[in-house]
């Protein structure tokens, strides 16, 4: 039973998977086969018409139908194949002429394509082709294959009779072309005439254009490739970064003048032609298909294509938009990218070798580099999403010198500093009080039509160093590590890689490596602890390289204090609850300032910082329109006016007046002495001292107790109490903490030592007073500089 109706099963699938015909299509049956239906008992396979090789006739057939039509797809095969089988008795199919067709070609076989238009509508619909991948990296161009379809020969062939054209040259000069042209000759006629004339022989036309400008467009394609004429051909690193798009276009109004009239006469619509800011945008379009016609032409006229390469490789995409855009002209292959790369780091490396022949210093500053790999980007057997942690750094050659200063560490006993070097002083208060200034002045002048004309009174902040700081520094990217920096490992590995890539800077500049060489080195707060205790591990090493000897100073960049400041700015006033106008909450929503969230400001850094100096900038004139008696920012101020009108004074005097009426307004908006004139009439009286005792351990084990004045506001006992103004309390805590956030970041940009010092004071005694006294309910204290006595 069962047995049986397998095998009668398998038999019949056996069949059906084989079969076979005789030549002729009307007899159909199957041929004989032995009693285990598996082997055939012929000695030799019965060939069918598919298995029969084309013939001479078969294929000349096929080549005639070919090169009667331009258009090669599916269905013109398969009417190929219905027009061969009846000549012939046989039954190709139209893959099968395709493919006897390509054979052909590829073996020699001269095809003639007649040259005409072809109707589109018995074209199939347009597509764009695929370019094959490669499969091994190391080739430079993808792979060639032949696509589906005869759309890449017919292109070839296209171009091939576009570039040999030579219609014209042996037909004969119409009479009416001479006759008009010999009449425009007779009268004196302008080069406009004649050229009209000539319009009416289509054939005189073409001939102008293979034997004058052809040859004139190759004779300067020519010229400029050789001995390297053309800006394309400039490979450094300099090119790349000063590379201009005029540039080129320079180059095609000397050498290429034809080839910009031709291109510039297809883009530029007629409406267009007088638009200058039209063609301002035109000039990246123009210039960058003078680059692929010239890339092609010569393969070093690469430069364009190398900055489109690394902007590719800046932007860490995939390899397969490299074998994508490679064949178009567009880039340069993902090997030949990666050559390009290692020769930019050779020359960033040249550049800190020449900066230390020349005498100069360069310092590194290092930080994490952390991403997240999602498990699509992971083999199976890691499947989760987790945190990649790399360490990358850049040098800074310095153009100021401090050989001057002190090595010796430290400089004074820490219990024996004056507690004055630590909190500001009368003069800290003066100095910043005038730099304040400045800096309403210039928010003032920028967004007061009233003030603008007192621009020039405005003064810039300059320090100790301020003629060297106007060339900018040249900052010289360095490797990122595979290395993270919370483990003490990875990041004596760190260290020890900085001590090498040192001395091979000092070997290469033939400069002496000994243990006074020094290089100063930094990070955030975390990064800097991290390299002091690897130091410390290696205090007890054998050479100064194995102790990090080079490697000192280590300190922590001013970016990272001024990010905790803003995140201090965003703590005490950004609520994402807030609708109230004029918080920083409700100006963000206002503003649609999205991503300025004020609960993730390290991962939002730049764009919390422009929203906080907008508003900052906002309340700023808002406090200047209440202080000079203005409705809005366009009216002319009515009060706290000089004697004279201010149009009449000096520049002198223009300043001084400003500089008065701008520290009245700190004194009493930006300093607080609004809050604690509220403060009073909410029912809190004068601070009274109350002494409490500290318990000091001496250096020398003794123990000693200090009395410490602390002001602690008491509560009237009066039942006459106000309710407080809230939103000048909100106010006063933005223009505070605003304008130490601009002070803050203008010191960055214009470094000073005893500026950033005084900055520094004012913040940790902010601190401590916001730590010590809360002067409104739900609304911190704000530190309130002494009125003259700084006892």
């Amino acid at each position: 039973g069962v047995p049986c109706q397998k095998k009668a099963s398998n038999t019949k699938r056996q069949g059906a998977r084989q079969p076979t015909v005789q030549c002729d299509p009307s007899i159909k049956f199957k041929r004989t086969r032995s009693p285990t239906g598996t082997t055939p008992l012929k000695n030799k396979r019965l060939l069918t018409s598919r298995n029969n090789p084309w013939t001479v006739e078969e294929v000349e057939v096929l080549l005639e139908l070919a090169a009667e039509t331009m258009c090669h797809s599916k269905s013109f095969w398969q009417k190929s194949a219905d027009t061969v089988n009846p000549l012939f008795c046989t039954s190709r199919s139209g893959s099968s002429c395709r493919l006897e067709f390509l054979r052909q070609q590829k073996q020699g076989r001269a095809i003639y394509v007649r040259p005409g238009s072809a109707n589109i509508e018995c074209q199939t619909e347009p597509t764009i082709p695929v370019i094959p991948l490669k499969e091994n990296t190391t080739v430079c161009d993808p792979e060639q294959c032949e696509a589906d379809g005869t759309e890449g020969t017919t292109g070839a062939k296209i171009l091939h009779c576009l570039h040999h054209c030579t219609a014209g040259h042996s037909e004969e000069v119409k009479t009416t072309s001479v006759t008009k042209m010999l009449h425009v000759l007779l009268n004196k006629g302008t080069y406009s005439d004649l050229a009209n004339a000539a319009k009416s022989d289509e054939a005189l036309l073409e001939s102008f254009l293979n034997i004058v400008h052809l040859p004139q467009i190759k004779a300067d394609a020519k010229h400029i490739t050789e001995k390297q004429r053309s800006i394309l051909a400039q490979k450094d690193f300099t090119s790349m970064c000063d590379f201009q798009w005029k540039l080129i276009l320079q180059e095609m109004e000397g050498h290429a003048k034809i080839l910009a009239q031709v291109i510039l006469a297809f883009m530029v619509p007629p409406k267009h032609e007088d638009d200058l800011k039209y063609m301002e945008r035109l000039v990246p379009p123009v210039a960058f298909i003078y680059s692929i016609c010239m890339k092609q032409r010569c393969k070093d006229l690469s430069l364009v294509q190398r900055l489109i390469a690394m902007v590719l490789t800046d932007r860490q995409v995939h390899q397969e938009v490299f074998d994508r855009l490679q064949p178009l002209g567009v880039c340069l292959s993902h090997k030949v990218t990666s050559v390009v790369v290692a020769d930019v780091e050779k020359h960033l490396k040249d550049t800190l070798v020449d900066a230390l022949k020349k005498g100069k210093k360069f310092r590194l500053v290092t930080d994490n580099v952390n991403f997240m790999v999602s498990p699509s980007h992971l083999r199976l057997t890691m499947n989760k999403q987790h945190m990649e942690n790399c360490f990358g750094g850049a040098a800074i050659i310095q153009n100021i010198s401090f050989q001057h200063l002190s090595d010796v560490t430290p400089q004074q006993v820490l219990i024996s500093v004056p507690w004055q070097h630590f909190l500001p002083q009368q003069q800290d208060w003066n100095d910043l009080k005038a730099e304040y200034v400045v800096l309403i002045m210039r928010v003032l002048v920028k967004h007061m039509k009233a003030f603008k004309p007192f621009k020039g009174c405005l003064e810039a902040i300059t320090g100790d160093y301020n003629d060297s700081l106007k060339h900018k520094h040249e900052v010289i990217p360095l490797p990122v590590l595979r290395k993270n920096e919370m483990k003490n490992t990875d990041v004596i590995d760190i260290l020890d890689y900085y001590e090498e890539f040192i001395s091979s800077l000092y070997q290469e500049a033939g400069l002496e490596f000994d243990d006074s060489t020094r290089v100063h080195i930094g990070g955030d707060q975390l990064t800097r602890e991290r390299f002091s205790s690897a130091k410390r591990l290696r205090a007890q090493g054998d050479s100064p390289m194995n102790r990090f000897s080079h490697l000192s100073p280590v300190t922590f960049e001013l970016f990272h204090l001024q990010m905790c400041l803003l995140a201090v700015m965003y703590q005490r006033l950004y609520s994402e609850k807030s609708t109230e106008s004029g918080t920083l909450g409700a100006e963000r929503t206002r503003l649609g300032r999205q991503r300025a969230d004020g609960n993730k400001v390290k991962d939002n850094f730049r764009d919390c910082s422009e929203l906080a100096l907008s508003l900052t900038d906002a309340y700023i004139v808002e406090v200047a329109c209440h202080f000079f008696g203005m409705e809005t920012c366009h009216d002319v101020p009515t009060k706290h006016l000089p004697e004279q009108p201010p149009e009449s004074l000096s520049q002198e005097e223009q300043r001084k007046w400003m500089a008065d009426a701008c520290g009245k307004l700190i004194d009493t908006f930006v300093w607080n002495s609004t809050m604690v004139h509220l403060a009073q009439e909410d029912g809190m009286t004068s601070p009274k001292p109350v002494s409490k005792e500290v318990r000091v351990v001496m250096p020398d084990g003794s123990e000693r107790t200090i009395q410490l004045a602390v002001d602690t506001p008491q509560r009237s006992t009066t039942s006459q109490s106000q309710q407080r103004d809230g939103s000048t309390v909100y106010a006063c805590n933005v223009l505070e903490l605003g304008m130490l956030y601009k002070e803050l970041q203008d010191a960055i940009q214009v470094p000073n030592r005893p500026r950033m010092l005084r900055i520094l004071k004012y913040h940790d005694g902010s601190e401590r007073a916001q730590q010590k006294q809360q002067v409104c309910t739900g609304n911190p204290a704000i530190f309130v500089p002494p009125a003259g006595n700084t006892q």
